[in-house]
């Protein structure tokens, strides 16, 4: 009988064993694969790394000039920038040897399954074309041309309808007037290379005839056709594609526009510029851990309790020296023990009153910058430009908590809980 309950004993620690180690595997495997997807979704955005190429204008009395050299220094096939007004859409625009190319790389020429922003390979790099079509993935959180779908809800559309192209030596102010969908072989919007002005009405035609909303216009009414197209999830061939007429602003350098007087105003960028169109899940942690760090639920009394006890204390110390004499004096008669006193309360008061300075300091600054600087009425992404800076501050706040204060576990120092316990 022993022997049979030895092994029952056996089989269900191993059981158990295999159970524990299954279900951890299934944790790890989950977290894995969210990780992963935040972490493709995350790259889809315009990352800090790339925005920094975005060009910027630099002007004289007589001339502006205008160039993409520094994202052309890495990469040659980057023939403009691209950004739509208070969208995601703000991403340089490349050109590949056919249609495929840049469906898998980033713009530094890495392969990518988010892929990157890209024009044609049927249009002319310059965008000399009348008829000009650019592709991007639809991406689930909004990034890449994720947006695009967005402009089937009419009201999306007539409030997000102006953007900038800039190219090599120019720019292009847009106007989004029309939206449709259509599927993969459409020909008569995917064939870009328009030359003749009989296959020019016929591209407007079929535009003004299968628009979901937004204006028809006639071949005379538009300057320059930009066509920007997306899958539509719901389909596996089907597109959203939306329409704008462009027009030429003259040759001004990316980053900068024109204001009512006519002069160029540099966009504000860096950390802390402005407000993005999604916001990090990170940063939102380390706002919350930053402000639980100060106040820490259950041990809230406990640490206040820290500043009144030890200011106490430290009174006690300082005026009722023949009270507390006979429990601290030392053998020999000397009052080394007392000194000893006298300098760890004042230590440890020192470190709380710094601890609670940085600690508050450190809460205010992450409450600031996720308030102003994130939009929580946007798609969630793992992290963005802000979360090194929510990082740090968490971090300093939580390595000050543990130096500085000393609630978990025993509320006190030693030294004064000793000092209470006489009765003082």
């Amino acid at each position: 009988m022993k022997h049979v309950d030895s092994i029952f004993k056996l089989a269900h620690a191993l059981l158990r064993m295999v159970v524990v180690m299954a279900a951890a595997s299934f944790l790890i495997y989950g977290a894995y694969v969210i990780f992963d997807t935040l972490g493709v979704e995350q790259h889809a955005f315009v990352s800090s790394d790339l925005l920094k190429y975005k060009p910027k204008a630099t002007s004289t009395v007589e001339t502006v000039s205008y160039d993409l050299e520094d994202l052309q220094e890495i990469n040659n096939d980057v023939v403009g920038w691209l950004e739509i007004k208070d969208t995601n859409i703000d991403y340089p625009v490349l050109q590949g040897k056919d249609e495929l190319e840049y469906a898998t790389k980033d713009p530094f020429g890495n392969n990518s399954i988010t892929g990157s922003i890209y024009l044609s390979s049927a249009n002319n790099r310059d965008f000399d074309d009348f008829y000009n079509v650019i592709y991007g993935h639809n991406m689930d959180v909004g990034a890449m041309f994720g947006d695009i779908t967005k402009y089937l809800d009419e009201d999306y559309f007539n409030s997000h309808r102006t953007g900038v192209l800039y190219t090599d030596d120019k720019s292009f102010n847009f106007n989004i007037y029309a939206v449709l969908k259509t599927d993969a072989y459409q020909e008569e919007i995917y064939t870009s290379n328009v030359q003749e002005k009989e296959a020019a009405i016929a591209r407007v035609d079929y535009i003004n005839a299968n628009l979901i909303h937004g204006e028809r216009k006639g071949l005379d009414d538009l300057t320059k056709i930009l066509v920007f197209s997306t899958c539509e999830s719901a389909e596996t061939n089907g597109r959203v594609v939306v329409v704008a007429d462009a027009i030429p602003s003259g040759r001004i350098k990316a980053g900068a526009e024109l204001t009512g007087s006519g002069q160029l105003g540099e966009r504000e960028k860096g950390l802390l510029s402005h407000k993005v169109a999604y916001w990090s899940l990170l940063n939102l942690l380390c706002m919350i851990g930053a402000f639980l760090t100060l106040c820490p639920l259950t041990f809230v009394v406990k640490k206040i309790k820290m500043f009144g006890y030890s200011k106490k204390v430290k009174k006690e110390i300082d005026e009722d020296y023949e009270l507390l004499a006979p429990y601290i004096t030392d053998e020999d008669g000397s009052d080394k023990m007392w000194q000893k006193f006298q300098k760890e309360v004042r230590r440890f008061r020192r470190k709380i009153n710094i601890g609670i300075v940085i600690e508050i300091l450190m809460s205010i600054a992450t409450i600031v910058v996720f308030v102003l600087y994130e939009d929580m009425t946007k798609k969630v992404v793992l992290s963005d430009q802000y979360t090194p800076f929510m990082l740090a501050a968490f971090g300093l706040s939580l390595v000050t908590d543990i130096i500085c204060f000393t609630y978990r576990g025993l509320e006190l120092p030693e030294i004064i809980d000793t000092i209470i316990g006489i009765g003082v």
